[in-house]
């Protein structure tokens, strides 16, 4: 069975979800990554790149005069968030044979085969399977902003999901906001908070959460039965400078296992590419602009030390 996975990013995100994909090629027998582009320059660059396996969703497939309107009043990272319901629905739309369509973050990378969450899933008998945070001790005080579970590894099936998605939807165009209210968690993934209640008969919670480890998690690891590592919070500086992580510190075993072989391959796409990218905003700032400047430049010329950041 072909397994289609869907993710979204723009331009700047290509180096994660060209690394996306490649991991999916390495642990998957037989797989489809569909890509929501943001933007008519990822379309055009993943056409260049004539990549097997993948395939391009256009602006022009979904982008109405309702989205075109938000993405006008929203970052990019709330515009993403206000798509993903949307990114099911339209590989439904595009392939109308397909029965099973999984939602990933492009900033995920797969270390081994997903068989086994899709086996748990398939035994729950349920429609839709979502996934927990799974906080160790010392984030745990996190989830009161980013919800119980996280939209990273979301499977929908086209049966008995459709009510779901579309409730899903209607929630993330009337907000999806990047900043936690009273009312409200962040994002996309606040509204999931209580599908274990709401959808009971329809949303599975996956049960192995080992499979899925990040930077909250990191304590938990357990290297033998991970799946994908997500790498939030990794961007891209400049074509030599990678900031891996926003953590205090993070162990050299995760750096060296985990890191060292996702940068690796984030050089090769980076050099494939051949683009200018730079992840971080800028402060409007001037005078923070230029420290920042600095220190980056004192970074990348290894004067000054910082182990968040890799250099190439």
């Amino acid at each position: 069975m072909t397994e289609n996975f869907v993710t979204i990013f723009n331009r700047d995100f290509l180096p994660q979800g060209l690394n996306l994909y490649d991991s999916l090629k390495k642990n998957s027998k037989d797989f489809l990554l569909w890509v929501l582009c943001v933007d008519k320059e990822t379309e055009v660059i993943l056409k260049n790149l004539n990549k097997t396996n993948l395939k391009i969703i256009s602006v022009n497939d979904y982008e109405n005069d309702v989205l075109s309107n938000i993405k006008q009043n929203r970052t990019i990272s709330e515009y993403c968030w206000t798509l993903t319901p949307l990114a099911p629905k339209i590989v439904f739309k595009k392939s109308v044979n397909l029965q099973r369509v999984t939602y990933v973050d492009a900033d995920m990378f797969f270390f081994n085969s997903s068989d086994i969450v899709f086996k748990e899933f398939e035994d729950s008998k349920k429609s839709i399977m979502i996934t927990e945070h799974d906080f160790d001790q010392d984030h745990y005080h996190k989830e009161k902003k980013s919800g119980k579970y996280i939209v990273q590894f979301l499977i929908f099936n086209k049966d008995n999901s459709e009510n779901v998605i579309n409730w899903w939807e209607k929630k993330c165009i009337e907000s999806c906001s990047a900043e936690k209210t009273s009312s409200s968690l962040i994002g996309d993934q606040g509204y999931l908070n209580d599908w274990h209640i709401r959808f009971n008969n329809q949303v599975h919670v996956l049960k192995n959460n080992n499979a899925f480890r990040s930077t909250w998690s990191a304590k938990k690891l357990e290297k033998d039965k991970l799946i994908a590592w997500h790498f939030h919070g990794l961007r891209v500086i400049n074509n030599k400078m990678i900031l891996m992580h926003t953590e205090k510190v993070l162990s050299e075993k995760i750096i060296n296992e985990i890191y060292i072989p996702y940068l690796q391959n984030l050089k090769k796409n980076l050099d494939e590419l051949n683009i200018k990218i730079n992840q971080l905003k800028s402060s409007k700032n001037i005078i923070m602009k230029i420290l920042s400047n600095i220190n980056f430049f004192l970074i990348e010329k290894k004067i000054i030390k910082n182990k968040k950041y890799f250099i190439f």
